[in-house]
């Protein structure tokens, strides 16, 4: 888990994340929209944190969308050498705490919710039929 403060993600294992499995994952990368998925697997190899999603949905808007849409790309990967990674507590309906992961360099940012914390409902992204097993 990392240490109070920001520190380099570099640092950062495939055992401290693994507790993040069929938590949920919110991403906002240079260029695109804010997304957020359901994590079916997540590690860290040879320095870059890889995210295999269960379902992923795309605001339709701005920071605070009003809707969700189904996002078909369910892996996300990115090299951690430029971000930090930091504690950030609790979320108002979670019991574990959460990491932010940001880059200043790239504008970019990913938060690992809990498997007990905040979450997206499926049943509100518009496009999304899940299965029984999800």
């Amino acid at each position: 888990m990392p240490e109070k403060g920001k520190t380099s993600a570099t640092r950062l294992t495939t055992r401290a994340v693994t507790r993040f499995s069929r938590g949920q994952m919110e991403y906002h990368i240079r260029g695109g929209n804010l997304r957020r998925g359901m994590i079916s697997s997540i590690v860290v190899e040879n320095g870059a944190l890889i995210v295999t999603f269960l379902w992923v949905a795309q605001a339709a808007g701005s920071w605070f969308p009003r809707r969700w849409v189904r996002d078909r790309n369910l892996a996300y990967r990115t090299d951690l050498k430029t971000y930090t990674v930091e504690d950030i507590g609790r979320s108002m309906e979670g019991q574990d705490t959460r990491i932010l992961l940001s880059s200043a360099t790239l504008r970019e940012y990913v938060i690992l919710y809990p498997p007990n914390g905040e979450k997206l409902n499926p049943n509100e992204v518009d496009g999304l039929v899940l299965s029984a097993r999800t």
